[in-house]
């Protein structure tokens, strides 16, 4: 680096008249950037060698944005002269050649940097614009874009030059060009040439000085000796550079201007001047007014500042005034800008509270929105945390950022549900299973989550409340590549783990459960947990999985898992799967012989029915089961059964006369099968003929000799007549009689067609709608004379006549 000339550095060498005519084209005014360049001799006026320019001038990254550069260099260079006769581009010049355009039209491609200490992260492009350039580098290194326009200037002209040179363009900030040359010349590294190599890596060599104060011999807030020129024989003076901005320019151009060049203004001093630091001053000064002039900071961020250091603190200096934003958040803020950092005053409360550059800075301003993002401005200051590895913490108006040191990560977390949640005593927050928050609050296909450094917190979409998962067997089993996290067969979870008994916890998802049992974790998945779920929402829920799901080889095959209260099947055949708990649990297991029965296994859950005075019914492969809630019994049918048959095709099953059956079907020695129902009795006889009768009529049938006997076989099934002041009563026909079970009394009465007493009762008495009413009994013989109760009298039959007795 070089500045030793007047012009310090241009490659078209300029006697001092020819300068002072370019000086005077860089008159005019920059509208919000400045004043015109004085004409008076005393521009160095207040040139002072130990504060050449403000900390906050130097290090404003945010100074000017592309579009003002743009329109800065338009109006340095109102024409450009390049391709005028005698300047076209590319024509030979000295050792050089002129330049394709100027500084304002010139585009380049430019490289990717990596962020490091002193820069953040440059991503590349083609086609940017020197003013694009200028921009970028100043806000990625934190140099202020005016001070890499002066220096552009005073290294080589470039800013004001109407037809620069190559040369110009490809050691543009004198970067890597020590006086080391014949006769205190530059000596440019070839290696670092090209004009975004220059702006980028001499932005970045400002910051080094400013890191690494001891590497270098002029150093801020001390006595330094600063030569008057390269010649050594000039001498040297004492400086007390009084801050980082003046170190770095010293660092940069080792020499301090002497008297006669300051005297000369614009012109050129003795053989001991040096010009580049002065003309540096003159620039900004002409340019952008004074370089030394401070920013104010009042109020109570003044308070805050002083109190820490003000421009020695980690804020440094203030880079912007102190300015009033309106936010989200009632009373808004007032928010001053420093080198780094910021200090605000939130009205609503009145804190006034800093936020240093850094992590918990760059995750607030660029990925929280800042202060009118939802976290609103900082209410307390970063403090240390020594849970869970430790890190630094931060609070906010709406929320917190943290720093966990373990992690190496960054997050923060927005007051609502999620926050709520995190800092329950079942979370516990920082100092909780947790630990600290190490992602954002982030959407996914089918939710949100956020990780921590030992687990996560998720809401699946539609969900009313989310639910955490803490490192553990379960979190290990379902963020496994076999079940594939969130994105896997189970989904989101949707319950908090909740311990079920000693050594077993379980945790509930979308689609299915996870339970650890000691070391072994169980997963029910699928139509197994549609199955679990059926049995939670109709009031039987099956408790805690006990054993893993086992294939059996029984009734075809078929895969059973094991419950506390019950068992989830599914049969292989059909792939059908249901739940067994409760009553039919215990019936089907200890009754009917579970899946080695004949019955098989379950195809569907249970099911309730609202007939009969309610109950609930459950099919299997080969039948099914049926709880009496009025009755209070279990009881089986199987398909094979000619009992069910009758039941199911001819009485109606449960929605028919018979109601639920109550008991087992019972097999007699003689083969005769018999079930009883709510209001009656099915009995098939050996001979395989089927009668369904109300319980009493059905014992009367059977006394009589059944099928076989003088009544024959059942017509139809039972009907149940209802006859004014007589009550209700079931009439059961057959082919050679029928019996007549009343209400009243219960008595079962059975009447022969063959019998006069039938005939008279059904032809000239009316039968069950006259006057007689229901029998009561059947016929009785005495003394040659048979006789039969009825409701309103008795019939005799006495030599063959038929004749009504009062009772």
């Amino acid at each position: 680096m070089r500045s030793s000339s007047s012009r310090s550095g241009g490659a078209r060498a300029a006697l001092m008249g020819a300068f002072a005519a370019v000086v005077m084209t860089v008159s005019m005014l920059v509208p919000g950037l400045g004043a015109s360049p004085a004409q008076a001799a005393n521009i160095t006026d207040g040139f002072n060698p130990g504060n050449i320019v403000s900390d906050a001038n130097f290090y404003d990254g945010r100074a000017l944005d592309a579009g003002q550069i743009q329109t800065f260099l338009n109006q340095r260079v109102p024409r450009c002269t390049i391709g005028d006769p005698g300047r076209e581009a590319g024509m030979k010049w000295g050792e050089t050649k002129i330049a394709s355009q100027c500084l304002r039209t010139y585009a380049m491609s430019t490289q990717s940097r990596p962020a490091n200490a002193y820069c953040a992260a440059y991503q590349g492009r083609s086609g940017e614009s020197a003013a694009q350039i200028i921009a970028r580098v100043g806000q990625a290194c934190g140099i202020s874009q005016r001070v890499l326009l002066l220096m552009l200037e005073k290294e080589q002209s470039l800013v004001t030059d109407t037809w620069p040179t190559v040369r110009q363009f490809d050691i543009a900030m004198g970067y890597a060009c020590p006086d080391s040359g014949p006769g205190n010349s530059a000596n440019c590294d070839p290696t670092q040439t090209g004009f975004f190599q220059q702006v980028y890596r001499a932005a970045w060599q400002l910051k080094v000085y400013r890191a690494n104060p001891n590497s270098y011999n002029y150093k801020p807030f001390q006595n330094n000796r600063i030569q008057w020129h390269p010649n050594a024989g000039c001498g040297a003076s004492t400086v007390y550079i009084s801050n980082w901005a003046t170190a770095a320019l010293y660092i940069y151009t080792p020499y301090r201007p002497n008297q006669a060049a300051l005297n000369a203004g614009w012109g050129t001093g003795d053989a001991c001047s040096s010009y580049g630091n002065r003309n540096f001053y003159n620039f900004y000064k002409s340019w952008f007014g004074n370089p030394t002039q401070s920013i104010p900071v009042t109020a109570d961020i003044a308070k805050y500042w002083n109190a820490r250091g003000a421009g020695q603190s980690v804020y440094g200096f203030p880079t912007a005034p102190r300015a009033f934003y309106t936010t989200r958040y009632q009373g808004g803020l007032w928010l001053q800008q420093f080198e780094g950092g910021i200090i605000t005053t939130e009205m609503r409360t009145g804190k006034t509270v800093g936020l240093p550059f850094g992590r918990i800075y760059t995750h607030y301003n660029g990925q929280m929105g800042g202060i009118r993002g939802s976290l609103g401005a900082p209410v307390g200051e970063p403090a240390q945390y020594a849970a869970n590895g430790g890190g630094v913490l931060q609070w906010f108006q709406g929320g917190f950022i943290s720093t966990s040191t373990a992690s190496n990560a960054t997050a923060s977390m927005i007051f609502g549900p999620v926050y709520d949640l995190y800092n329950s005593p079942e979370v516990g927050g920082i100092y909780g299973d947790l630990g600290f928050p190490v992602s954002a609050w982030q959407s996914y296909t089918g939710g949100k989550l956020q990780n921590f450094q030992h687990g996560f917190i998720a809401q699946a979409t539609g969900a009313k409340t989310p639910v955490f998962m803490a490192e553990g067997r379960i979190h290990s089993a379902y963020n496994s590549s076999a079940i594939g996290g969130i994105r896997g067969r189970l989904g989101y979870p949707v319950k908090n783990a909740q311990t079920i008994s000693a050594g077993v916890v379980q945790q509930e998802f979308q689609k299915g459960l996870l339970v650890q049992r000691g070391d072994q974790v169980i997963e029910v998945s699928g139509p197994e947990f549609t199955a679990y779920r059926a049995a939670a929402a109709a009031g039987e829920p099956l408790g805690a999985v006990t054993a893993p799901k086992r294939s059996y080889t029984a009734n075809g095959g078929g895969d059973l898992t094991q419950f506390e209260n019950g068992v989830i099947t599914t049969e292989r055949k059909t792939g059908k799967t249901g739940y067994l708990t409760g009553e039919h649990f215990a019936h089907y297991n200890g009754v009917l012989g579970g899946i080695y029965g004949d019955y098989g296994f379950p195809v569907a859950n249970p099911r309730s029915y609202a007939v009969n005075g309610g109950g609930s019914l459950q099919l299997f492969q080969n039948g099914l089961q049926i709880v009496s809630d009025r009755a209070g019994t279990v009881a089986a049918m199987s398909y094979r059964s000619p009992v069910y048959a009758r039941y199911n095709e001819q009485e109606g099953g449960i929605y028919g006369w018979l109601g639920f059956p109550i008991a087992d079907e019972v097999r007699s020695a003689n083969g005769t099968r018999t079930q009883q129902f709510q209001n009656g009795t099915i009995v098939v006889d050996p001979q395989g003929r089927a009668s369904a009768l109300p319980q009493r009529t059905s014992e009367r049938y059977l006394a009589a000799g059944g099928a076989g006997g003088e009544l024959g076989a059942q017509q139809g099934s039972p009907r149940r007549y209802t006859v004014q002041g007589k009550g209700s009563a079931w009439l059961s026909l057959f082919s050679g009689g029928m019996i007549v079970q009343a209400d009243q009394g219960g008595a079962a009465a059975t009447m022969r067609y063959s019998s006069p007493i039938y005939r008279y009762y059904n032809e000239q008495a009316g039968g069950i709608y006259g006057s007689l009413g229901y029998p009561l009994g059947d016929e009785v013989t005495r003394s040659g004379v048979v006789t039969q109760q009825f409701q309103g009298g008795v019939l005799a039959l006495k030599d063959g006549k038929v004749a009504l007795q009062p009772r």
